[in-house]
């Protein structure tokens, strides 16, 4: 095999960075064989196509879109940066801040104009302003390969039931909806259904237990499926091959197995991670990885070793370095937060050194694998104890959770100054309210709630009346400011409204400074 490493180390390092992306893509695994063989490949060849891409990227698009060359210009770049440690050093991050509103859409893209075919995305964004994204339709084929490799990889779709992909993520300009449909579309028979329980339901009855069925959506939809189909005397999850995506959002461990035990034995549960700024699959949960996970929320000692913090993250998964350049960076506050280059040469508006506002951190595979090593972890105990037959090899990437304490749930971003919107639009909470904090938890039906703890102040007196006008007031903005929040509340009244809990002054989650929630004062 070092043979072949080599071999293709060369290839690499000397064939054009179109014909290689060309070559890369129309040789994608199609197979649990060829799967295998990509998985004894060394990393450092895909890192190699990665700075290869990613300089050919930032070139073109530093002279053909308006917006990142005056962008450049502002920041005084005016020569042309060929090398990666350049580009790493003097380029400066993107942000929806500083690029993304600054210019308009048509600026960001190539030759300032729209492609002639292709997709207007929305993103209901923290501030709950929507912001429009734009993809061509040939750059969405591009990210079809390494989705194929990808579940082929995590869900087996390679045996004789024909696959059957029922769609519960929000549906219209939504991001997450469409590109679902698209992309695991094209490995099956795909029904765009949307967040309706009863409808999922129903198509499971209807067409019977001879396919294989994969089910999309987010976290809490997905626990309010699971929940109605046990209400039904007539059905039965177990009666059916169900595998789950979930995306939007992080989850607990528990709720994964919580699932997992509802479902037929040998159901598989994956999340990805992304954004609608870059793209929805930046990232996928592996075997691999959530067996990672798991080892890290049991053994303090390797967790400290690997993140080099007591948190747990909330997401871990790998990456395709041919498609995202990523790296660890440190923002103002002195977060470490990933940036992330887009690598799609079919892409219409570039994203270059974006910064979305994540805290978390990457990890190279073979510096993961020393430490697990150093543990007592190997590759063959891995293979024999853990049944995780193959790796790939691919960069991992871990989160914790937006820098600005924004949470996500049912696909809806709420930020602290929402929170703090609703606070002061309400005299008798502004003048009672100290501060607050976000959270969102598992109640004890395991259905993922938004949790809003306010601490009172100093000489408020906690009534029933004020617990109850905090709660309407805060519901009430909400709804009014986030459409997203708006559509999980319509469609799932009683979980789909926030939990308001207040504390007296320094009491409860308030009474200690190092809570790893972060008190919000109010602006």
């Amino acid at each position: 095999m070092w043979i072949i490493n080599v071999l293709l180390l060369f290839i690499f390092r000397i064939l054009p960075v179109k014909v290689l992306d060309l070559i890369i893509n129309s040789l994608s695994p199609a197979s649990k064989k060829s799967i295998k063989f990509l998985c004894k490949l060394n990393p450092s060849l895909f890192e190699i196509v990665s700075k290869k891409k990613l300089v050919y990227v930032y070139l073109k698009a530093s002279k053909k879109v308006p917006a990142y060359n005056q962008f450049l210009l502002d920041n005084g770049i005016n020569k042309p940066i060929k090398s990666v440690s350049g580009f790493n050093k003097l380029v400066p991050p993107t942000s929806k801040k500083n690029y993304v509103e600054k210019y308009t859409i048509e600026e960001r893209c190539f030759n300032g104009k729209f492609p002639e075919v292709g997709l207007l995305e929305e993103s209901a964004g923290s501030s709950g302003r929507s912001t429009n994204w734009i993809r061509s339709l040939k750059e969405e084929d591009c990210n079809i390969p390494i989705t194929k490799i990808a579940f082929k990889h995590l869900y087996d779709f390679e045996n004789e039931k024909p696959l059957v992909i029922l769609n519960g993520f929000m549906l219209g300009s939504w991001s997450g909806g469409h590109k679902f449909a698209k992309r695991i579309g094209s490995m099956g028979i795909c029904k765009n259904i949307g967040p309706d329980r009863q409808k999922i339901v129903e198509n499971l009855k209807n067409l019977g237990s001879g396919y294989k069925f994969l089910i999309g959506g987010y976290p809490p939809f997905l626990t309010n499926l699971i929940k109605y189909g046990n209400s039904i005397s007539t059905f039965s999850w177990k009666d059916f091959e169900i595998h789950i995506l979930t995306s939007g959002e992080g989850f607990v461990e528990e709720w994964r197995e919580y699932i997992k035990s509802q479902l037929r034995p040998g159901s598989c549960i994956y999340s990805d991670y992304g954004a609608t700024d870059l793209d929805i699959g930046v990232s996928m949960e592996t075997p691999f990885t959530i067996f990672l996970r798991r080892l890290l929320k049991e053994n303090k000692e390797i967790r400290n070793e690997i993140l080099n913090t007591d948190r747990q993250p909330s997401f871990i998964g790998q990456f395709s370095p041919i498609h995202f350049y990523i790296r660890n960076t440190t923002n103002k506050d002195g977060i470490q937060e990933p940036e992330i280059s887009v690598l799609n040469l079919k892409a219409v508006s570039p994203m270059l050194k974006y910064r979305v506002g994540d805290e978390g951190g990457i990890i190279k595979l073979q510096k993961l694998n020393d430490i697990l090593k150093e543990y007592g972890y190997s590759a063959q105990k891995l293979k024999n104890e853990y049944d995780i037959k193959s790796v790939l090899p691919f960069p991992l990437i871990y989160i914790f959770g937006r820098t600005d304490g924004t949470v996500s749930i049912n696909g809806a971003m709420i930020s602290p100054e929402e929170i703090n919107a609703a606070i002061i639009s309400d005299s008798e909470l502004i003048s009672g309210i100290n501060s607050f904090k976000l959270s969102v938890e598992l109640d004890e039906e395991h259905f993922s709630r938004l949790y809003v703890f306010l601490e009172a102040d100093k000489n408020r007196i906690i009534t029933d009346r004020f617990v109850e006008r905090c709660t309407s007031t805060i519901n009430t903005e909400l709804i009014r400011s986030n459409e997203c929040f708006k559509h999980a509340v319509k469609k799932n009244p009683d979980k789909g409204s926030a939990i308001v809990k207040i504390y007296a002054f320094r009491q409860g989650i308030f009474k200690n400074e190092d809570s790893t929630l972060k008190n919000k004062y109010l602006l």
